[in-house]
């Protein structure tokens, strides 16, 4: 191979590193949490038919420019005290455009499990993890938890 051939290759190839690697080094960066919504406020258990939300939905918004695992953990906390608190829960949530993230927690089919059928709590907090096991936090709030029907002490 001649010289100039080398030389324009090397040129070339050193010309694709240099352009590559600003993304290279602005990928290291954690996702960037940018807004997070939890909904309803209000959600219910119990025997409430239709007329009562059921379902939490989260949905919360990261920016990154790399893959991203957005989860959200969460745990019931009984208004009675003599009830612990319960285990911490998990629910992965699905990117459903560019920088959202959904999920969903039916709070109706296993709230009665630690809430034994009082009010209480769910509190939330959402963690995106990017590729490179970079780690932000995102929304963290309580929503409120309400049984449908009578309350424990009441049916004692």
């Amino acid at each position: 191979m001649d010289m100039p051939g080398r030389l324009i290759r090397f040129t070339a190839v050193a010309l694709l590193l240099c352009a590559i690697a600003p993304c290279c080094a602005w990928a290291q960066d954690s996702p960037a949490f940018v807004a997070g919504i939890a909904l309803p406020q209000v959600v219910y258990y119990g025997d409430c038919g239709l007329e009562q939300p059921m379902v939490l939905t989260l949905r919360s918004d990261f920016v990154s420019d790399l893959s991203m695992r957005v989860t959200a953990r969460y745990d019931y906390v009984a208004d009675d005290p003599k009830l612990p608190e319960s285990t911490t829960l998990a629910v992965q949530m699905t990117q459903i455009s560019m920088l959202r993230y959904s999920g969903s927690i039916n709070v109706g089919t296993e709230a009665f499990a630690y809430l034994r059928g009082g009010d209480g709590l769910l509190r939330y907090h959402v963690t995106a993890i990017d590729a490179l096991q970079n780690a932000t936090q995102g929304d963290a709030g309580f929503i409120a938890v309400r049984h449908c029907g009578p309350q424990l002490s009441e049916a004692r």
